[in-house]
């Protein structure tokens, strides 16, 4: 006895193998394609130790074709057009946060700053702490203030 269901992916019936009895996808390539993808994005959602071998999979090919990027923005510009379009439409709900973000003019003073975690507004590139910085106290000419527990400690020299 045959067995026909609809296909999850297009719709279409399909005749269900004997040997797969669960069969949801027919064997078009396509719903084949879109079955797989179905399984590993449930893997991926599931399973920690997938997620970390396919991130370091990841990782070794792009150290294995290190200009591969580059080039497929050289062969296709209108790709490398669209993207910088959305980039800059990301950018204007998003505050960017790079290496080189704060660009100030003069140096920061030395002194004895407390750092405390500042709230996620940046989307950040190199992974940096996103901090408040507060000033506790500034270095006088022969010694500095340091704030420890509620308490001020003199005499205490910073380099």
């Amino acid at each position: 006895m045959k067995i026909v269901r609809q296909c999850q992916a297009c719709g279409l019936p399909f005749e269900v193998r004997p040997q797969t009895p669960g069969q949801r996808f027919c064997p078009a390539p396509a719903c084949q394609r879109h079955r797989r993808r179905e399984w590993q994005r449930r893997r991926l959602a599931t399973d920690a130790d997938y997620r970390e071998n396919q991130a370091q999979a990841q990782r070794n090919w792009v150290a294995a074709h290190p200009g591969y990027w580059h080039e497929y923005r050289e062969l296709h510009p209108a790709y490398a057009a669209r993207n910088r379009e959305q980039q800059k439409r990301r950018n204007i709900t998003n505050r960017i946060a790079k290496m080189d973000v704060w660009k100030r003019l003069t140096a920061v003073r030395s002194g004895i700053y407390a750092l405390s975690p500042a709230p996620q507004t940046l989307i950040a590139k190199m992974a940096p702490w996103i901090v408040r910085i507060t000033v506790l106290a500034r270095e006088s000419a022969d010694r500095v203030m340091i704030a420890k527990r509620g308490r001020v400690t003199p005499g205490v020299w910073t380099c």
